[in-house]
C-alpha cells in the first residue's frame, strides 16, 4: 500500500496527546537533544522555554524526528532498555504486546469519576487497551495491551529486524484433515463449466447467494468433486465458488473461447491482473463477502480489486515449487511487506458496514484488528478458493472454525475458513513460469496447421493444446487460432545458440517439417545471424577533455599512439590492458585520472 511521511505525521497526531508528549519530552526528549539525535534546529534557549504551555506542534515535531529518519529511530532504539525494545519488536510484528504484568507497565490515573489504568511514563511510546480497565471493577480475567497506531507500525517495519514469516516457509507436508486438487478435473472440464453458465442456469437470490437449484444442478451435470460431503452447506463450497467466479466476469471474457485447456494460462493470468472481474461495483464483495451488509451505501470510492489480485499474483510468483506455504504466513508476508490487499478502505467500511448475527444484532467493524480479520483474511481465501477450484493451487484444509467472536448460525464467517495451507498444482507451477512445459494431454482431436506461404503468420484449425503452448513461446498470438512468429518472438526465453537449433527443431516436429521457402530461409537465417555477432569484453571507451595541449601529448607519444586503436569525437577505443600505462603516461605529463 505505500505509507508517506504525511500518513506517519497524521497518524502520530492522532496517537499521541499533548500530555503524553510532555512526559516523553520530559522523561526522554531532552536527553536526546542534548546527545544531539534530534531538535538540531532549537536552540538551547529555545529549549529551556518548551513545557506544558508550548503547543502541541513542537513535541509531535520532535517524535516525527524519531520516528521518520532509520538511522535516528535506530541509534534512539538501539539505546532503550531492553524491554522497550522488546515491546516495539512485539507490536511491529504482532500488533500488540500482552501485559503479563500490570505493576510493572502500568499505573492508576483519576479520569473524573473512576481510576483507569495507563501505561507508566517509560512505557508512554505504546497505548494501554483492555475491556477491563474500569479498576471499580475488580475482573482480573485481562490484563489487556500495548499497542501502536497502524500506520506507526508499517513505517517502523522498514527499520527493525524481519521475522522469519517475512518471507513464504515451505512446508513438505502440512497436517490437515483434508486434502484437495482439481487440476485433472480442471483440464477435462473447463469447457463443460463455461456451457452450463451460458445456458443461464446459475441464479441468484436478492441477497446474492446460489440457488440451492442452480448449485444442486451444476454439480449433477459438471460431475464435480467436493471439498466436502455430508457436511450440510458445504457439501456445494467447489460449485458455489466456480459459480460465483462465472457470474464475476467482465462481458468481455464471457466467451467460450476462453474456456478451454490451453488458455488456462492466458485465463488465470488475467484473473491476477484484475482484468477478468467486471468492474461493475461492488461485484466481487457482494458475491464472495455477502456478509458484509451496507456495502452499497459506500459513495466514496469502487472496489480496488485489481490492486488486490495483483498482490496475490506477486505472491503466487514466488511460492516455492513443490511445497506448501500456509495461508496464515502468506497473510504475514502480505502485510509484512505492506502490499495492497484492501479491497475496501477500512474507513469505509467502519463507517457503513456491519455483518448481521444470530440474534439479528448488527456487528460493526470499529477496528483494523476486526477489518483484517473479517474483511482481508476472507477475501485473500476467497481467491485462493477460486484458484483452487481452477485447478491452480492444490487446497489443504479444515471444518470451518466458529472462533470469530460473531455469534453466527453456522459458526463460522465464510466457507473458506477451514483453507490452512495452498500448494501451486503442476499447472500452478506452469502459470507462473516455474516450469516451462505442462502436458494438457493427448490431443484427441484432429487439428491442422497453415503455414502462410507470404507471412510469417500460423493457422491452426482445431483443437491442439500442446501445439498453441509452444507456439506460445516463440510468437505471438493475433487471433484465437493465428499466430505470427518474428525474430523478436522467437528469441523469448532464448539464452543460447543451443536454444535456437532446439526451438526449430521442435517446431519442425511438432507443428510441420513442410516449410515453404519464407519459413525456409527465415530459419537459416535466425541460425546464422546468431553467430554472426560476438560481444568483446577487451576493451574499453575514454573520453577526453577538448585540450590541444593534451591531444598533442598523446600524439607525439609514438608508443601510447600505438596502444589507441580508434579517436574519433574526442573519445578514444583502448584494449584495457593498456589502460594503466595510459594513465600512468598522463600522470608523468601532469593529468591527474581514475582510470585504474
Amino acid at each position: 500500500m505505500g505509507i508517506t511521511k504525511n500518513d506517519l505525521l497524521k497518524a502520530l497526531d492522532r496517537f499521541y496527546s499533548k500530555e503524553t508528549l510532555l512526559k516523553l519530552f520530559k522523561k526522554y526528549f531532552l536527553n536526546w537533544i542534548a546527545d544531539g539525535y534530534i531538535g538540531g534546529n532549537l536552540g538551547l534557549f529555545e529549549v529551556s522555554l518548551i513545557g506544558h504551555t508550548s503547543k502541541k506542534q513542537i513535541f509531535l515535531d520532535l517524535i516525527f524526528e524519531i520516528y521518520s529518519k532509520e538511522e535516528i529511530f535506530l541509534t534512539i532504539y538501539n539505546n532503550l532498555d531492553k524491554d522497550i525494545q522488546n515491546i516495539f519488536l512485539e507490536i511491529a510484528w504482532n500488533e500488540k504486546f500482552i501485559i503479563d504484568d500490570k505493576n510493572k507497565y502500568l499505573t492508576e490515573k483519576t479520569n473524573g469519576y473512576r481510576k483507569i489504568l495507563i501505561p507508566k511514563t517509560k512505557y508512554m511510546f505504546f497505548n494501554y487497551n483492555c475491556s477491563d480497565e474500569n479498576l471499580w471493577v475488580k475482573s482480573k480475567k485481562e490484563n489487556g495491551y500495548f499497542y501502536l497506531h497502524k500506520d506507526i507500525i508499517r513505517w517502523i517495519r522498514k527499520y527493525l529486524p524481519k521475522p522469519k514469516e517475512y518471507d513464504l516457509i515451505p512446508i513438505n507436508k502440512p497436517s490437515t484433515t483434508f486434502f484437495l486438487s482439481s487440476e485433472k478435473e480442471v483440464i477435462n472440464k473447463i469447457s463443460t463449466y463455461y456451457n452450463f453458465y451460458s445456458l443461464g442456469h446459475i441464479e441468484l437470490s436478492t441477497s446474492n447467494k446460489v440457488l440451492k437449484k442452480s448449485k444442486r444442478e451444476m454439480r449433477k451435470y459438471c460431475k464435480l468433486i467436493e471439498f466436502y460431503n455430508d457436511f450440510g452447506d458445504l457439501d456445494f463450497l467447489k460449485t458455489e465458488t466456480l459459480s460465483l467466479f462465472l457470474l464475476s466476469l467482465s462481458k468481455k471474457y464471457q466467451d467460450q473461447k476462453y474456456f478451454k485447456p490451453q488458455n488456462l494460462k492466458f485465463l488465470i493470468i488475467g484473473l491476477l491482473d484484475g482484468k477478468l472481474i467486471s468492474d461493475e461495483n461492488f461485484n466481487y464483495t457482494t458475491k464472495f463477502l455477502n456478509y458484509l451488509k451496507g456495502v452499497k451505501y459506500i459513495w466514496n470510492e469502487k472496489e480496488q480489486t485489481k490492486k488486490a489480485f495483483r498482490t496475490i499474483k506477486t505472491v503466487l510468483e514466488n511460492m516455492p515449487k513443490g511445497k506448501a506455504v500456509s495461508i496464515d504466513n502468506i497473510l504475514k508476508y502480505i502485510d509484512y511487506r505492506d502490499m495492497d490487499i484492501e479491497i475496501l478502505s477500512p474507513e469505509n467500511i467502519y463507517n457503513y458496514v456491519y455483518i448481521n448475527e444470530a440474534d439479528y444484532g448488527r456487528t460493526k467493524i470499529s477496528t483494523y484488528e476486526n477489518y483484517y480479520n473479517y474483511v482481508v483474511v476472507p477475501f485473500v481465501k476467497s481467491i485462493f478458493a477460486i484458484l483452487g477450484c481452477l485447478g491452480v493451487l492444490d487446497i489443504y484444509y479444515d471444518v470451518p472454525s466458529n472462533k470469530n467472536g460473531l455469534y453466527l448460525k453456522n459458526g463460522y464467517l465464510t466457507k473458506y475458513d477451514g483453507f490452512k495451507y495452498i500448494k501451486l498444482s503442476k499447472l500452478g507451477e506452469y502459470i507462473f513460469d516455474k516450469i516451462n512445459n505442462y502436458n494438457f494431454g493427448e490431443d484427441n482431436e484432429n487439428s491442422e496447421v497453415y503455414l502462410d506461404s507470404n507471412r510469417l503468420i500460423i493457422s491452426i484449425v482445431g483443437d491442439s493444446p500442446i501445439r498453441i503452448m509452444f507456439l506460445e513461446t516463440i510468437a505471438e498470438r493475433i487471433s484465437e487460432s493465428k499466430f505470427k512468429i518474428s525474430y523478436k518472438s522467437f528469441f523469448k526465453n532464448i539464452e543460447t545458440e543451443k536454444d535456437i537449433l532446439e526451438k526449430i527443431d521442435i517446431f519442425k516436429q511438432k507443428i510441420s517439417n513442410n516449410l515453404p521457402k519464407l519459413w525456409e530461409k527465415f530459419f537459416e537465417k535466425l541460425i546464422t545471424r546468431s553467430s554472426s555477432i560476438t560481444p568483446v569484453n577487451d576493451y574499453q571507451i575514454i573520453k577526453l577533455k577538448e585540450d590541444k595541449e593534451l591531444f598533442e601529448i598523446i600524439l607525439k607519444n609514438k608508443k601510447i599512439k600505438s596502444k589507441i586503436l580508434k579517436a574519433e569525437n574526442f573519445h578514444i577505443l583502448i584494449k584495457k590492458e593498456d589502460i594503466s600505462e595510459l594513465s600512468n603516461f598522463l600522470k608523468e605529463n601532469g593529468y591527474f585520472n581514475k582510470l585504474i
